[in-house]
C-alpha cells in the first residue's frame, strides 16, 4: 500500500529515513511516476478522441504509444544520468572522501534539479516521444494498414504537447521532496553556501512559478482544446457531405482565438495579483529579516491578509519582541559582569567551571575617599565615583582586561582572564599608565568646575589563580580568587605608606625591564607573607 501511494502521489511522503545509496532508485520511480500519468490520460484522449477503428485503437496502444513511450524512457534516462551525476558523486562518496566542495556542487544541483526536470521533460523526453509517435505511425500507416489521417496525427501531437507540460509540473512538484532531502544530507558536510556558490543556484520565485503554471496550465488546454473541436467539427460536416457549411470555420477561428484570449488574459491577471500578493508579503518579510539580521530590532510588521501570512507576520513579531527583550537583558547584565560572560550566560546557562589562570591583577583604590565622602552628600559621591570609574573604565577594556568587581571606592581588574593574553602583563602596566594619564585629565576638569579631584593607588601582580564561579544555587558571581589577587591588594596599600600611585611586584619588574621605568621601594613586610616582599614605584 505504501508503494502504491509513494509511486501515484510522491507529494507528501517523507524521505527523512531514506538511505543515501536508494535515493536514485526513489528518484527514478518518482520519473517514471510522472511519465506513467501523462501516457494513461493521453492513451484515454488517444482512444476516445480520434474517431478510430477498433484496429487503429489497438494498434495506437500496443505499438505506437509504447514506442513513444520507450523513446521517451531512454531520452530521459540518459539525460536525468547527466543531471544527477555531481549528486550521485555526493552520495556514493565513502565518508572519509565527501569533502565539502563536493557536498556544495551536490547542494547546488539539487536546488536545481526541479528545473532541470522541467528542462528535460519539454526539451528531450517530449521531444522524443512525438518523433517516435509519427514515425510509427507513418511506419504503420505504409505497412500495416493504420489508416492515420493528417487531422487525426495533429490532434495526438497537440495531446502529447499537453500531456508533455503535465508531465513536467507534475515532476516539478514531486521531486521536490527527495532533493530537499538530499540538501540535507549534503548541508551536514559543507554547511552554508558561500556567495559564490548561492550564484550558482538559478533563482525561481514565487511569482515565477506562479506565472509558468499560469500560462502552461491554462493557455495550452484551451488552445489544444479549441483547435481539436475545430477539427473534429469538420471532420464530422466532412463525412456528412457538408461541405457548403464549413464556411463557418474561419469565423470559430477568430471566435476560438478571441476566447483562448481573453480567458487566458484574464487567467493571466489572476494569477499575477496572487503572485504580486504573496510576493509583496514575502518581500515585506524578507526586507524586515534583514533589517533584523542587522541589528535593527525596532521594526513590527502589520498583517496584511488572512492568510497564512498573517500567522507567519505574528510569530516574526513575537521573535522580533523576544529578540529585544533578550537584548535588554544582556544590555543590562552586561552593565554588572563583563560582556563576554553576559554573552556566555545568554548562550550556556549560569554553569562556569573553576580553572587554573595565568594572569595579572590591578588593584585601585581612591585615596582619603573616606574623608571626602563626609563632605559630599551621597548623590554626591555616587556621581563622582560613576564618573571616576567612567573615565578609568575604558582604559583597562582597551588593553584587554576586564574589571572583575567594583568596591566601593576601589576596583579589581585582571588580565588574561576571559581571553588568553601571552603578554598579559605588559597589558596590565600599560592600563595603569593610562589610567594615571586619563586621572590627570579628569582632575583637570573636575577642578575647573570647582568640584574635588582624586587620587588614586594601584597594585599590579601576577601569577596563577583560579578564576570560576563562587555562591549559592540562588546567587552566583564569577570571581577570581588566590594568593595572587591577595598579593595585589596589599600592594596597592603600600602607596599610602610612601605617597606614590603605581607600585608593581618584583616578578612584573623582571617581565618588564628595560621597557619601565622604575624606582625599587624598601622591602616591606605585608599581612599574609613572613617574608619582605620587593615592590617597584613605575616612575
Amino acid at each position: 500500500m505504501e508503494f502504491i501511494r509513494r509511486f501515484f502521489w510522491p507529494f507528501n511522503v517523507s524521505y527523512n529515513d531514506l538511505p543515501a545509496e536508494d535515493v536514485y532508485q526513489e528518484l527514478r520511480g518518482i520519473c517514471i511516476a510522472g511519465a506513467f500519468w501523462p501516457i494513461c490520460i493521453g492513451a484515454l484522449l488517444f482512444y476516445f478522441g480520434l474517431s478510430l477503428t477498433t484496429y487503429q485503437q489497438l494498434l495506437g496502444l500496443f505499438l505506437i504509444l509504447p514506442a513513444g513511450g520507450v523513446a521517451m524512457y531512454f531520452a530521459g534516462r540518459i539525460t536525468m544520468r547527466r543531471d544527477f551525476l555531481p549528486i550521485r558523486r555526493f552520495l556514493q562518496a565513502p565518508e572519509v572522501e565527501a569533502d565539502s566542495d563536493m557536498a556544495a556542487a551536490a547542494t547546488i544541483q539539487a536546488k536545481n534539479f526541479q528545473i532541470y526536470s522541467v528542462r528535460r521533460i519539454l526539451l528531450f523526453q517530449a521531444p522524443a516521444f512525438a518523433v517516435a509517435f509519427s514515425l510509427m505511425a507513418i511506419i504503420a500507416n505504409l505497412f500495416m494498414g493504420f489508416g492515420l489521417e493528417l487531422w487525426q496525427a495533429m490532434v495526438a501531437l497537440l495531446v502529447a504537447v499537453m500531456m508533455g507540460i503535465a508531465h513536467a509540473i507534475f515532476e516539478y512538484y514531486a521531486v521536490a521532496g527527495i532533493m530537499f532531502h538530499v540538501v540535507r544530507m549534503a548541508h551536514k558536510v559543507c554547511g552554508d553556501l558561500s556567495p559564490e556558490q548561492r550564484n550558482r543556484v538559478i533563482p525561481l520565485d514565487m511569482r515565477r512559478k506562479l506565472l509558468f503554471v499560469s500560462t502552461f496550465v491554462v493557455l495550452p488546454p484551451m488552445i489544444i482544446l479549441g483547435t481539436t473541436m475545430l477539427i473534429d467539427i469538420r471532420q464530422f460536416l466532412l463525412q456528412l457531405g457538408y461541405d457548403d457549411a464549413l464556411g463557418f470555420v474561419p469565423g470559430m477561428v477568430g471566435w476560438m482565438l478571441l476566447v483562448v484570449t481573453v480567458g487566458f488574459v484574464i487567467s493571466l491577471l489572476i494569477f499575477l495579483r496572487m503572485a504580486d500578493e504573496a510576493g509583496d508579503s514575502v518581500t515585506e518579510l524578507s526586507d524586515a529579516m534583514s533589517k533584523v539580521e542587522e541589528g535593527n530590532l525596532n521594526i513590527s510588521l502589520v498583517e496584511r491578509t488572512t492568510d497564512e501570512f498573517a500567522d507567519i507576520y505574528r510569530r516574526f513579531n513575537r521573535m522580533v519582541n523576544e529578540l529585544m527583550e533578550r537584548e535588554r537583558l544582556r544590555d543590562a547584565f552586561g552593565r554588572y559582569v563583563a560582556r563576554e560572560l553576559a554573552d556566555d550566560v545568554m548562550q550556556n546557562g549560569t554553569s562556569f567551571n573553576s580553572k587554573e589562570v595565568n594572569a595579572s591583577v590591578l588593584f585601585a583604590d581612591i585615596r582619603d575617599f573616606t574623608a571626602m565622602s563626609e563632605t559630599m552628600s551621597a548623590e554626591e559621591v555616587v556621581a563622582i565615583l560613576n564618573e571616576y570609574f567612567s573615565v578609568v573604565e575604558p582604559t583597562i577594556k582597551e588593553e584587554g582586561g576586564w574589571i572583575n568587581k567594583f568596591g566601593g571606592d576601589s576596583l579589581l581588574a585582571v588580565f588574561g582572564v576571559l581571553t588568553p593574553q601571552p603578554d598579559h602583563i605588559n597589558h596590565a602596566v600599560q592600563a595603569a599608565l593610562k589610567m594615571r594619564h586619563a586621572l590627570h585629565e579628569f582632575n583637570l576638569t573636575q577642578e575647573a568646575a570647582g568640584k574635588h579631584s582624586l587620587r588614586i593607588g594601584m597594585g599590579l601582580h601576577c601569577g596563577k589563580m583560579v578564576a570560576g564561579s563562587v555562591g549559592s544555587r540562588e546567587r552566583m558571581e564569577f570571581t577570581v580568587i588566590g594568593d595572587t589577587v591577595n598579593m595585589a591588594s596589599r600592594i596597592e596599600g603600600l602607596n599610602k605608606k610612601w605617597g606614590t600611585d603605581i607600585l608593581i611586584s618584583e616578578d612584573i619588574a623582571k617581565a618588564m625591564e628595560g621597557s619601565l621605568t622604575v624606582e625599587a621601594m624598601p622591602t616591606t613586610h605585608v599581612h599574609g607573607k613572613s617574608q619582605p616582599i620587593q615592590v617597584y614605584a613605575v616612575k
